[in-house]
Parts: structure tokens; C-alpha cells; sequence
């Protein structure tokens, strides 16, 4: 005791401490922050310790968090959080060179608003325990806040009225239906909307675009709360479209897209069948058309799966607007297995089948012969005839061994 007297006795200036609270009125939900504000520091030569004690109702409030201010360093500033109380203790570890040299914040506490009734809450703080750079004891004063409370921001969103002067909705209107419908001939080009909010605090806002002439245009009214919530009313307008309109009939494709291989023979618009080539590797192949007309669609059907030493049918779908179609069809052979005959015939008439059964006979009459110079020769027809050419010549010398 004696001690303590002699330091305030000896003390080198004094400051004081005062609260303040933001946001103010506060609402429940809110987060409301407390700063711990010092005065009177250049006159005290500065501050480099001390100690504040907050007491608060923790019922109306949930600490959150608290902070250091001024930009100090996070480990200048030590938190005791129990109950109500929040105990401050600022030290600057540097040993007073980067303590607080004026006014201004030397903490901030974060609290939670309850759910609570609209009323006021109080903030008492102390003071003590002070020192300056020059590690002289510092006199410290405080004092406390009052918070208040207001009521929670409406969440009402619903339209007390909504009417449209040029179309009739269905169903008729009532605050909790968001969705409806309309129908207006093709003379009509907007709708025209008119909405009132049953909370006279929430703001109405009105999209309503230009009608699609033979379409669906969806016009909406948003409802914005005062807590910032939303509700969006939708009317689904069908246009009637225009009598003297005369729909696009252009169904044919400017470019056949493909991610593997090349088309056979070249894209043309006019040509409607095509041919792929792939190898066995491939097992998929995607074609998309691209229409001439910005009007119109084009809709691809198979090339997932390519069966091997097959004919693999794509088709290419254009339609026009006015519902015409044109099928571009693409024909993609992926190469057999290695060792397997594939299903096709030559130009000869000749399956591949029948070219190995002839390779076959052939290599028998060669053993026959016991000479490779018949060897040559019959190669080369062999080669021949799997080109689809001397079939018969080939023959009619087999004859003669």
C-alpha cells in the first residue's frame, strides 16, 4: 500500500479512458464494436502500459473478439474474457518505443447482439496500473457508455397490390403467390406493371422488358425488405407473334466440326453424306454443326461408341425456324482389330476374306515349285489382287503349275 501510494504520488501525468460503441442504435443479429479510447497521452508523454477492466451485460451480449489498436503488434495486448468482464492489459514489448505517443484507440472489443428486447445497454469501464515511455506511472480516469437497442428491421417482403393495366394475370393476385401468368396479342410490346409493398419501409423495383413477339418473356417485381431480404414476383407474359412475320427456312449447316479425322470429301453446304476414317485407337468421335443461320439449330445423334471394323452412322439434324429439317449424315469406319478381317468389299467384288484364302492357295503352289523366283511372281499378284486388280490373271497362271 504504501508502494502504491508513493507511484501515484510520483505520478509524471495523467489520462483518461472513454468508450464508444458502433453501430449505434444496434439491432439483434448485429455486431457491435466497443473501442477503448485513451486522451490526454502527448501531455502524459506517452503511453507504454495499462491495464482496462470492461463490465457489460452478458445476457444482451456475446463477447467476440478483441484487438489491439493504433496498429500495435497483436502481443502487445493480453485479453481475460469471464462472465461480463473484460480485462485489458497493454504492455508495449519493445520497452516503450512503440507505445501510444497521442489520443486513439488502444483496443477494440467485438460483441454479438442477443436476441434481445429493444432497451439499452451499458458499458462501465476502470482504469488503472498506467505508465508513460519513460516508465513513469501515469494517473488514469474512465467511464462508461450506454448502447441502445432498437427493434429488429422488418423481413416483410410481400406486395400489398399488384395490377397490370394492359393484360389480365392468372391467377388473380394474392401477397402469397409469386408466380403467375399472361397472354397479350402482338399489339402489346410491355406490360404495364403497377406493385405496392405491405411493409411501407420495404422498396419495390419492376423488370419489365420488351414482349418477345411468338415467346415467353418473364417480367419480375422485386420486394426488398428493410433487413435486406428479397422476394421476387414472376409474370409469365406469352406474346402473340407478328401476322406479317414469315419465319427463317435456311436448315443448312455452313461447317461440320469434328474433334478426330478429316471429312471425306470436304464440307460442302450442299453435300449431305460424308465418310471418317479412324484408327482402331479411337473409340468416339464428336460432331457438332454450325447453321448458316443465326435462326436455326443443329442437334448431333451418336459417335459415342465406335464399333470396330464397322460403319458408324452420325447425323447432323438442321433445323430451320420455321421447323424444316436437313440431315447431314457421317459415316465413320474405325480400322478393325489387329488380326481381324473387317467387313468390307472391295471394288472387285472380292471380300478380304477371299483375298486371304487365295494368299493361302497360292503359298501351297509355291512350295510346290521350290523356287523363289515364283516366289516374286506370286507375291505380286497376291498384292494385285488384294488392290482389286489381275484377279483372273492370277488364276489362270495358277492353272498352268
Amino acid at each position: 500500500m504504501t508502494l502504491l501510494l508513493a507511484l501515484q504520488a510520483a505520478a509524471a501525468g495523467s489520462v483518461s479512458v472513454s468508450l464508444s460503441a458502433s453501430p449505434s442504435p444496434a439491432r439483434p443479429g448485429d455486431t457491435v464494436t466497443v473501442s477503448v479510447n485513451l486522451h490526454g497521452v502527448s501531455a502524459a508523454g506517452g503511453v507504454a502500459a495499462g491495464g482496462v477492466t470492461v463490465g457489460y451485460d452478458a445476457s444482451a451480449l456475446t463477447y467476440q473478439s478483441a484487438s489491439v489498436g493504433g496498429g500495435k503488434p497483436s502481443t502487445d495486448l493480453d485479453v481475460n474474457a469471464a462472465g461480463g468482464t473484460i480485462k485489458l492489459l497493454y504492455l508495449d514489448n519493445s520497452g516503450g518505443s512503440n507505445g501510444f505517443s497521442s489520443d486513439g484507440v488502444m483496443a477494440s472489443i467485438k460483441f454479438k447482439v442477443n436476441n434481445v428486447a429493444p432497451g439499452s445497454i451499458s458499458f462501465m469501464a476502470s482504469a488503472d496500473g498506467f505508465g508513460n515511455k519513460s516508465a513513469s506511472p501515469l494517473s488514469a480516469s474512465a467511464a462508461g457508455i450506454t448502447l441502445t437497442i432498437a427493434a429488429p428491421l422488418s423481413g416483410n417482403t410481400s406486395l400489398a397490390a399488384l395490377t397490370v393495366s394492359n393484360a389480365q394475370i392468372t391467377p388473380a393476385f394474392s401477397a402469397g403467390t409469386t408466380g403467375y401468368t399472361a397472354s397479350v396479342p402482338f399489339s402489346v410490346s410491355k406490360l404495364e406493371v403497377t406493385a405496392s409493398a405491405a411493409d411501407s419501409g420495404a422498396t419495390v423495383s419492376v423488370n419489365s422488358p420488351a414482349l418477345t413477339p411468338g415467346g415467353q418473356t418473364n417480367v419480375t417485381v422485386t420486394v426488398t425488405a428493410p433487413s435486406g431480404a428479397k422476394q421476387i414476383y414472376t409474370i409469365a407474359v406469352t406474346r402473340a407473334p407478328d401476322p406479317n412475320y414469315v419465319p427463317d427456312a435456311n436448315n443448312t449447316l455452313q461447317a461440320i466440326n469434328l474433334n478426330i479425322g478429316i471429312l471425306s470429301p470436304p464440307f460442302s453446304a450442299d453435300i449431305t453424306e460424308y465418310v471418317v476414317w479412324l484408327p482402331y485407337e479411337s473409340t468416339s468421335i464428336q460432331l457438332t454443326g454450325t447453321p448458316q443461320s443465326a435462326l436455326a439449330s443443329a442437334v448431333t445423334a451418336g459417335g459415342d461408341t465406335l464399333q470396330p471394323g464397322q460403319d458408324n452412322v452420325v447425323t447432323i439434324t438442321c433445323a430451320a425456324e420455321d421447323g424444316s429439317t436437313k440431315v447431314y449424315t457421317i459415316t465413320v469406319k474405325r480400322a478393325a482389330a489387329n488380326g481381324e478381317a473387317a467387313n468390307a468389299t472391295d471394288n472387285t467384288g472380292s471380300t478380304t476374306a477371299d483375298v486371304t484364302a487365295g494368299a493361302t492357295d497360292v503359298q501351297s503352289d509355291v512350295n510346290k515349285a521350290g523356287g523363289i523366283p515364283t516366289l516374286v511372281f506370286v507375291i505380286g499378284l497376291v498384292a494385285a489382287l488384294a488392290a482389286g486388280g489381275a484377279g483372273g490373271f492370277f488364276i489362270a497362271n495358277k492353272a498352268k503349275h
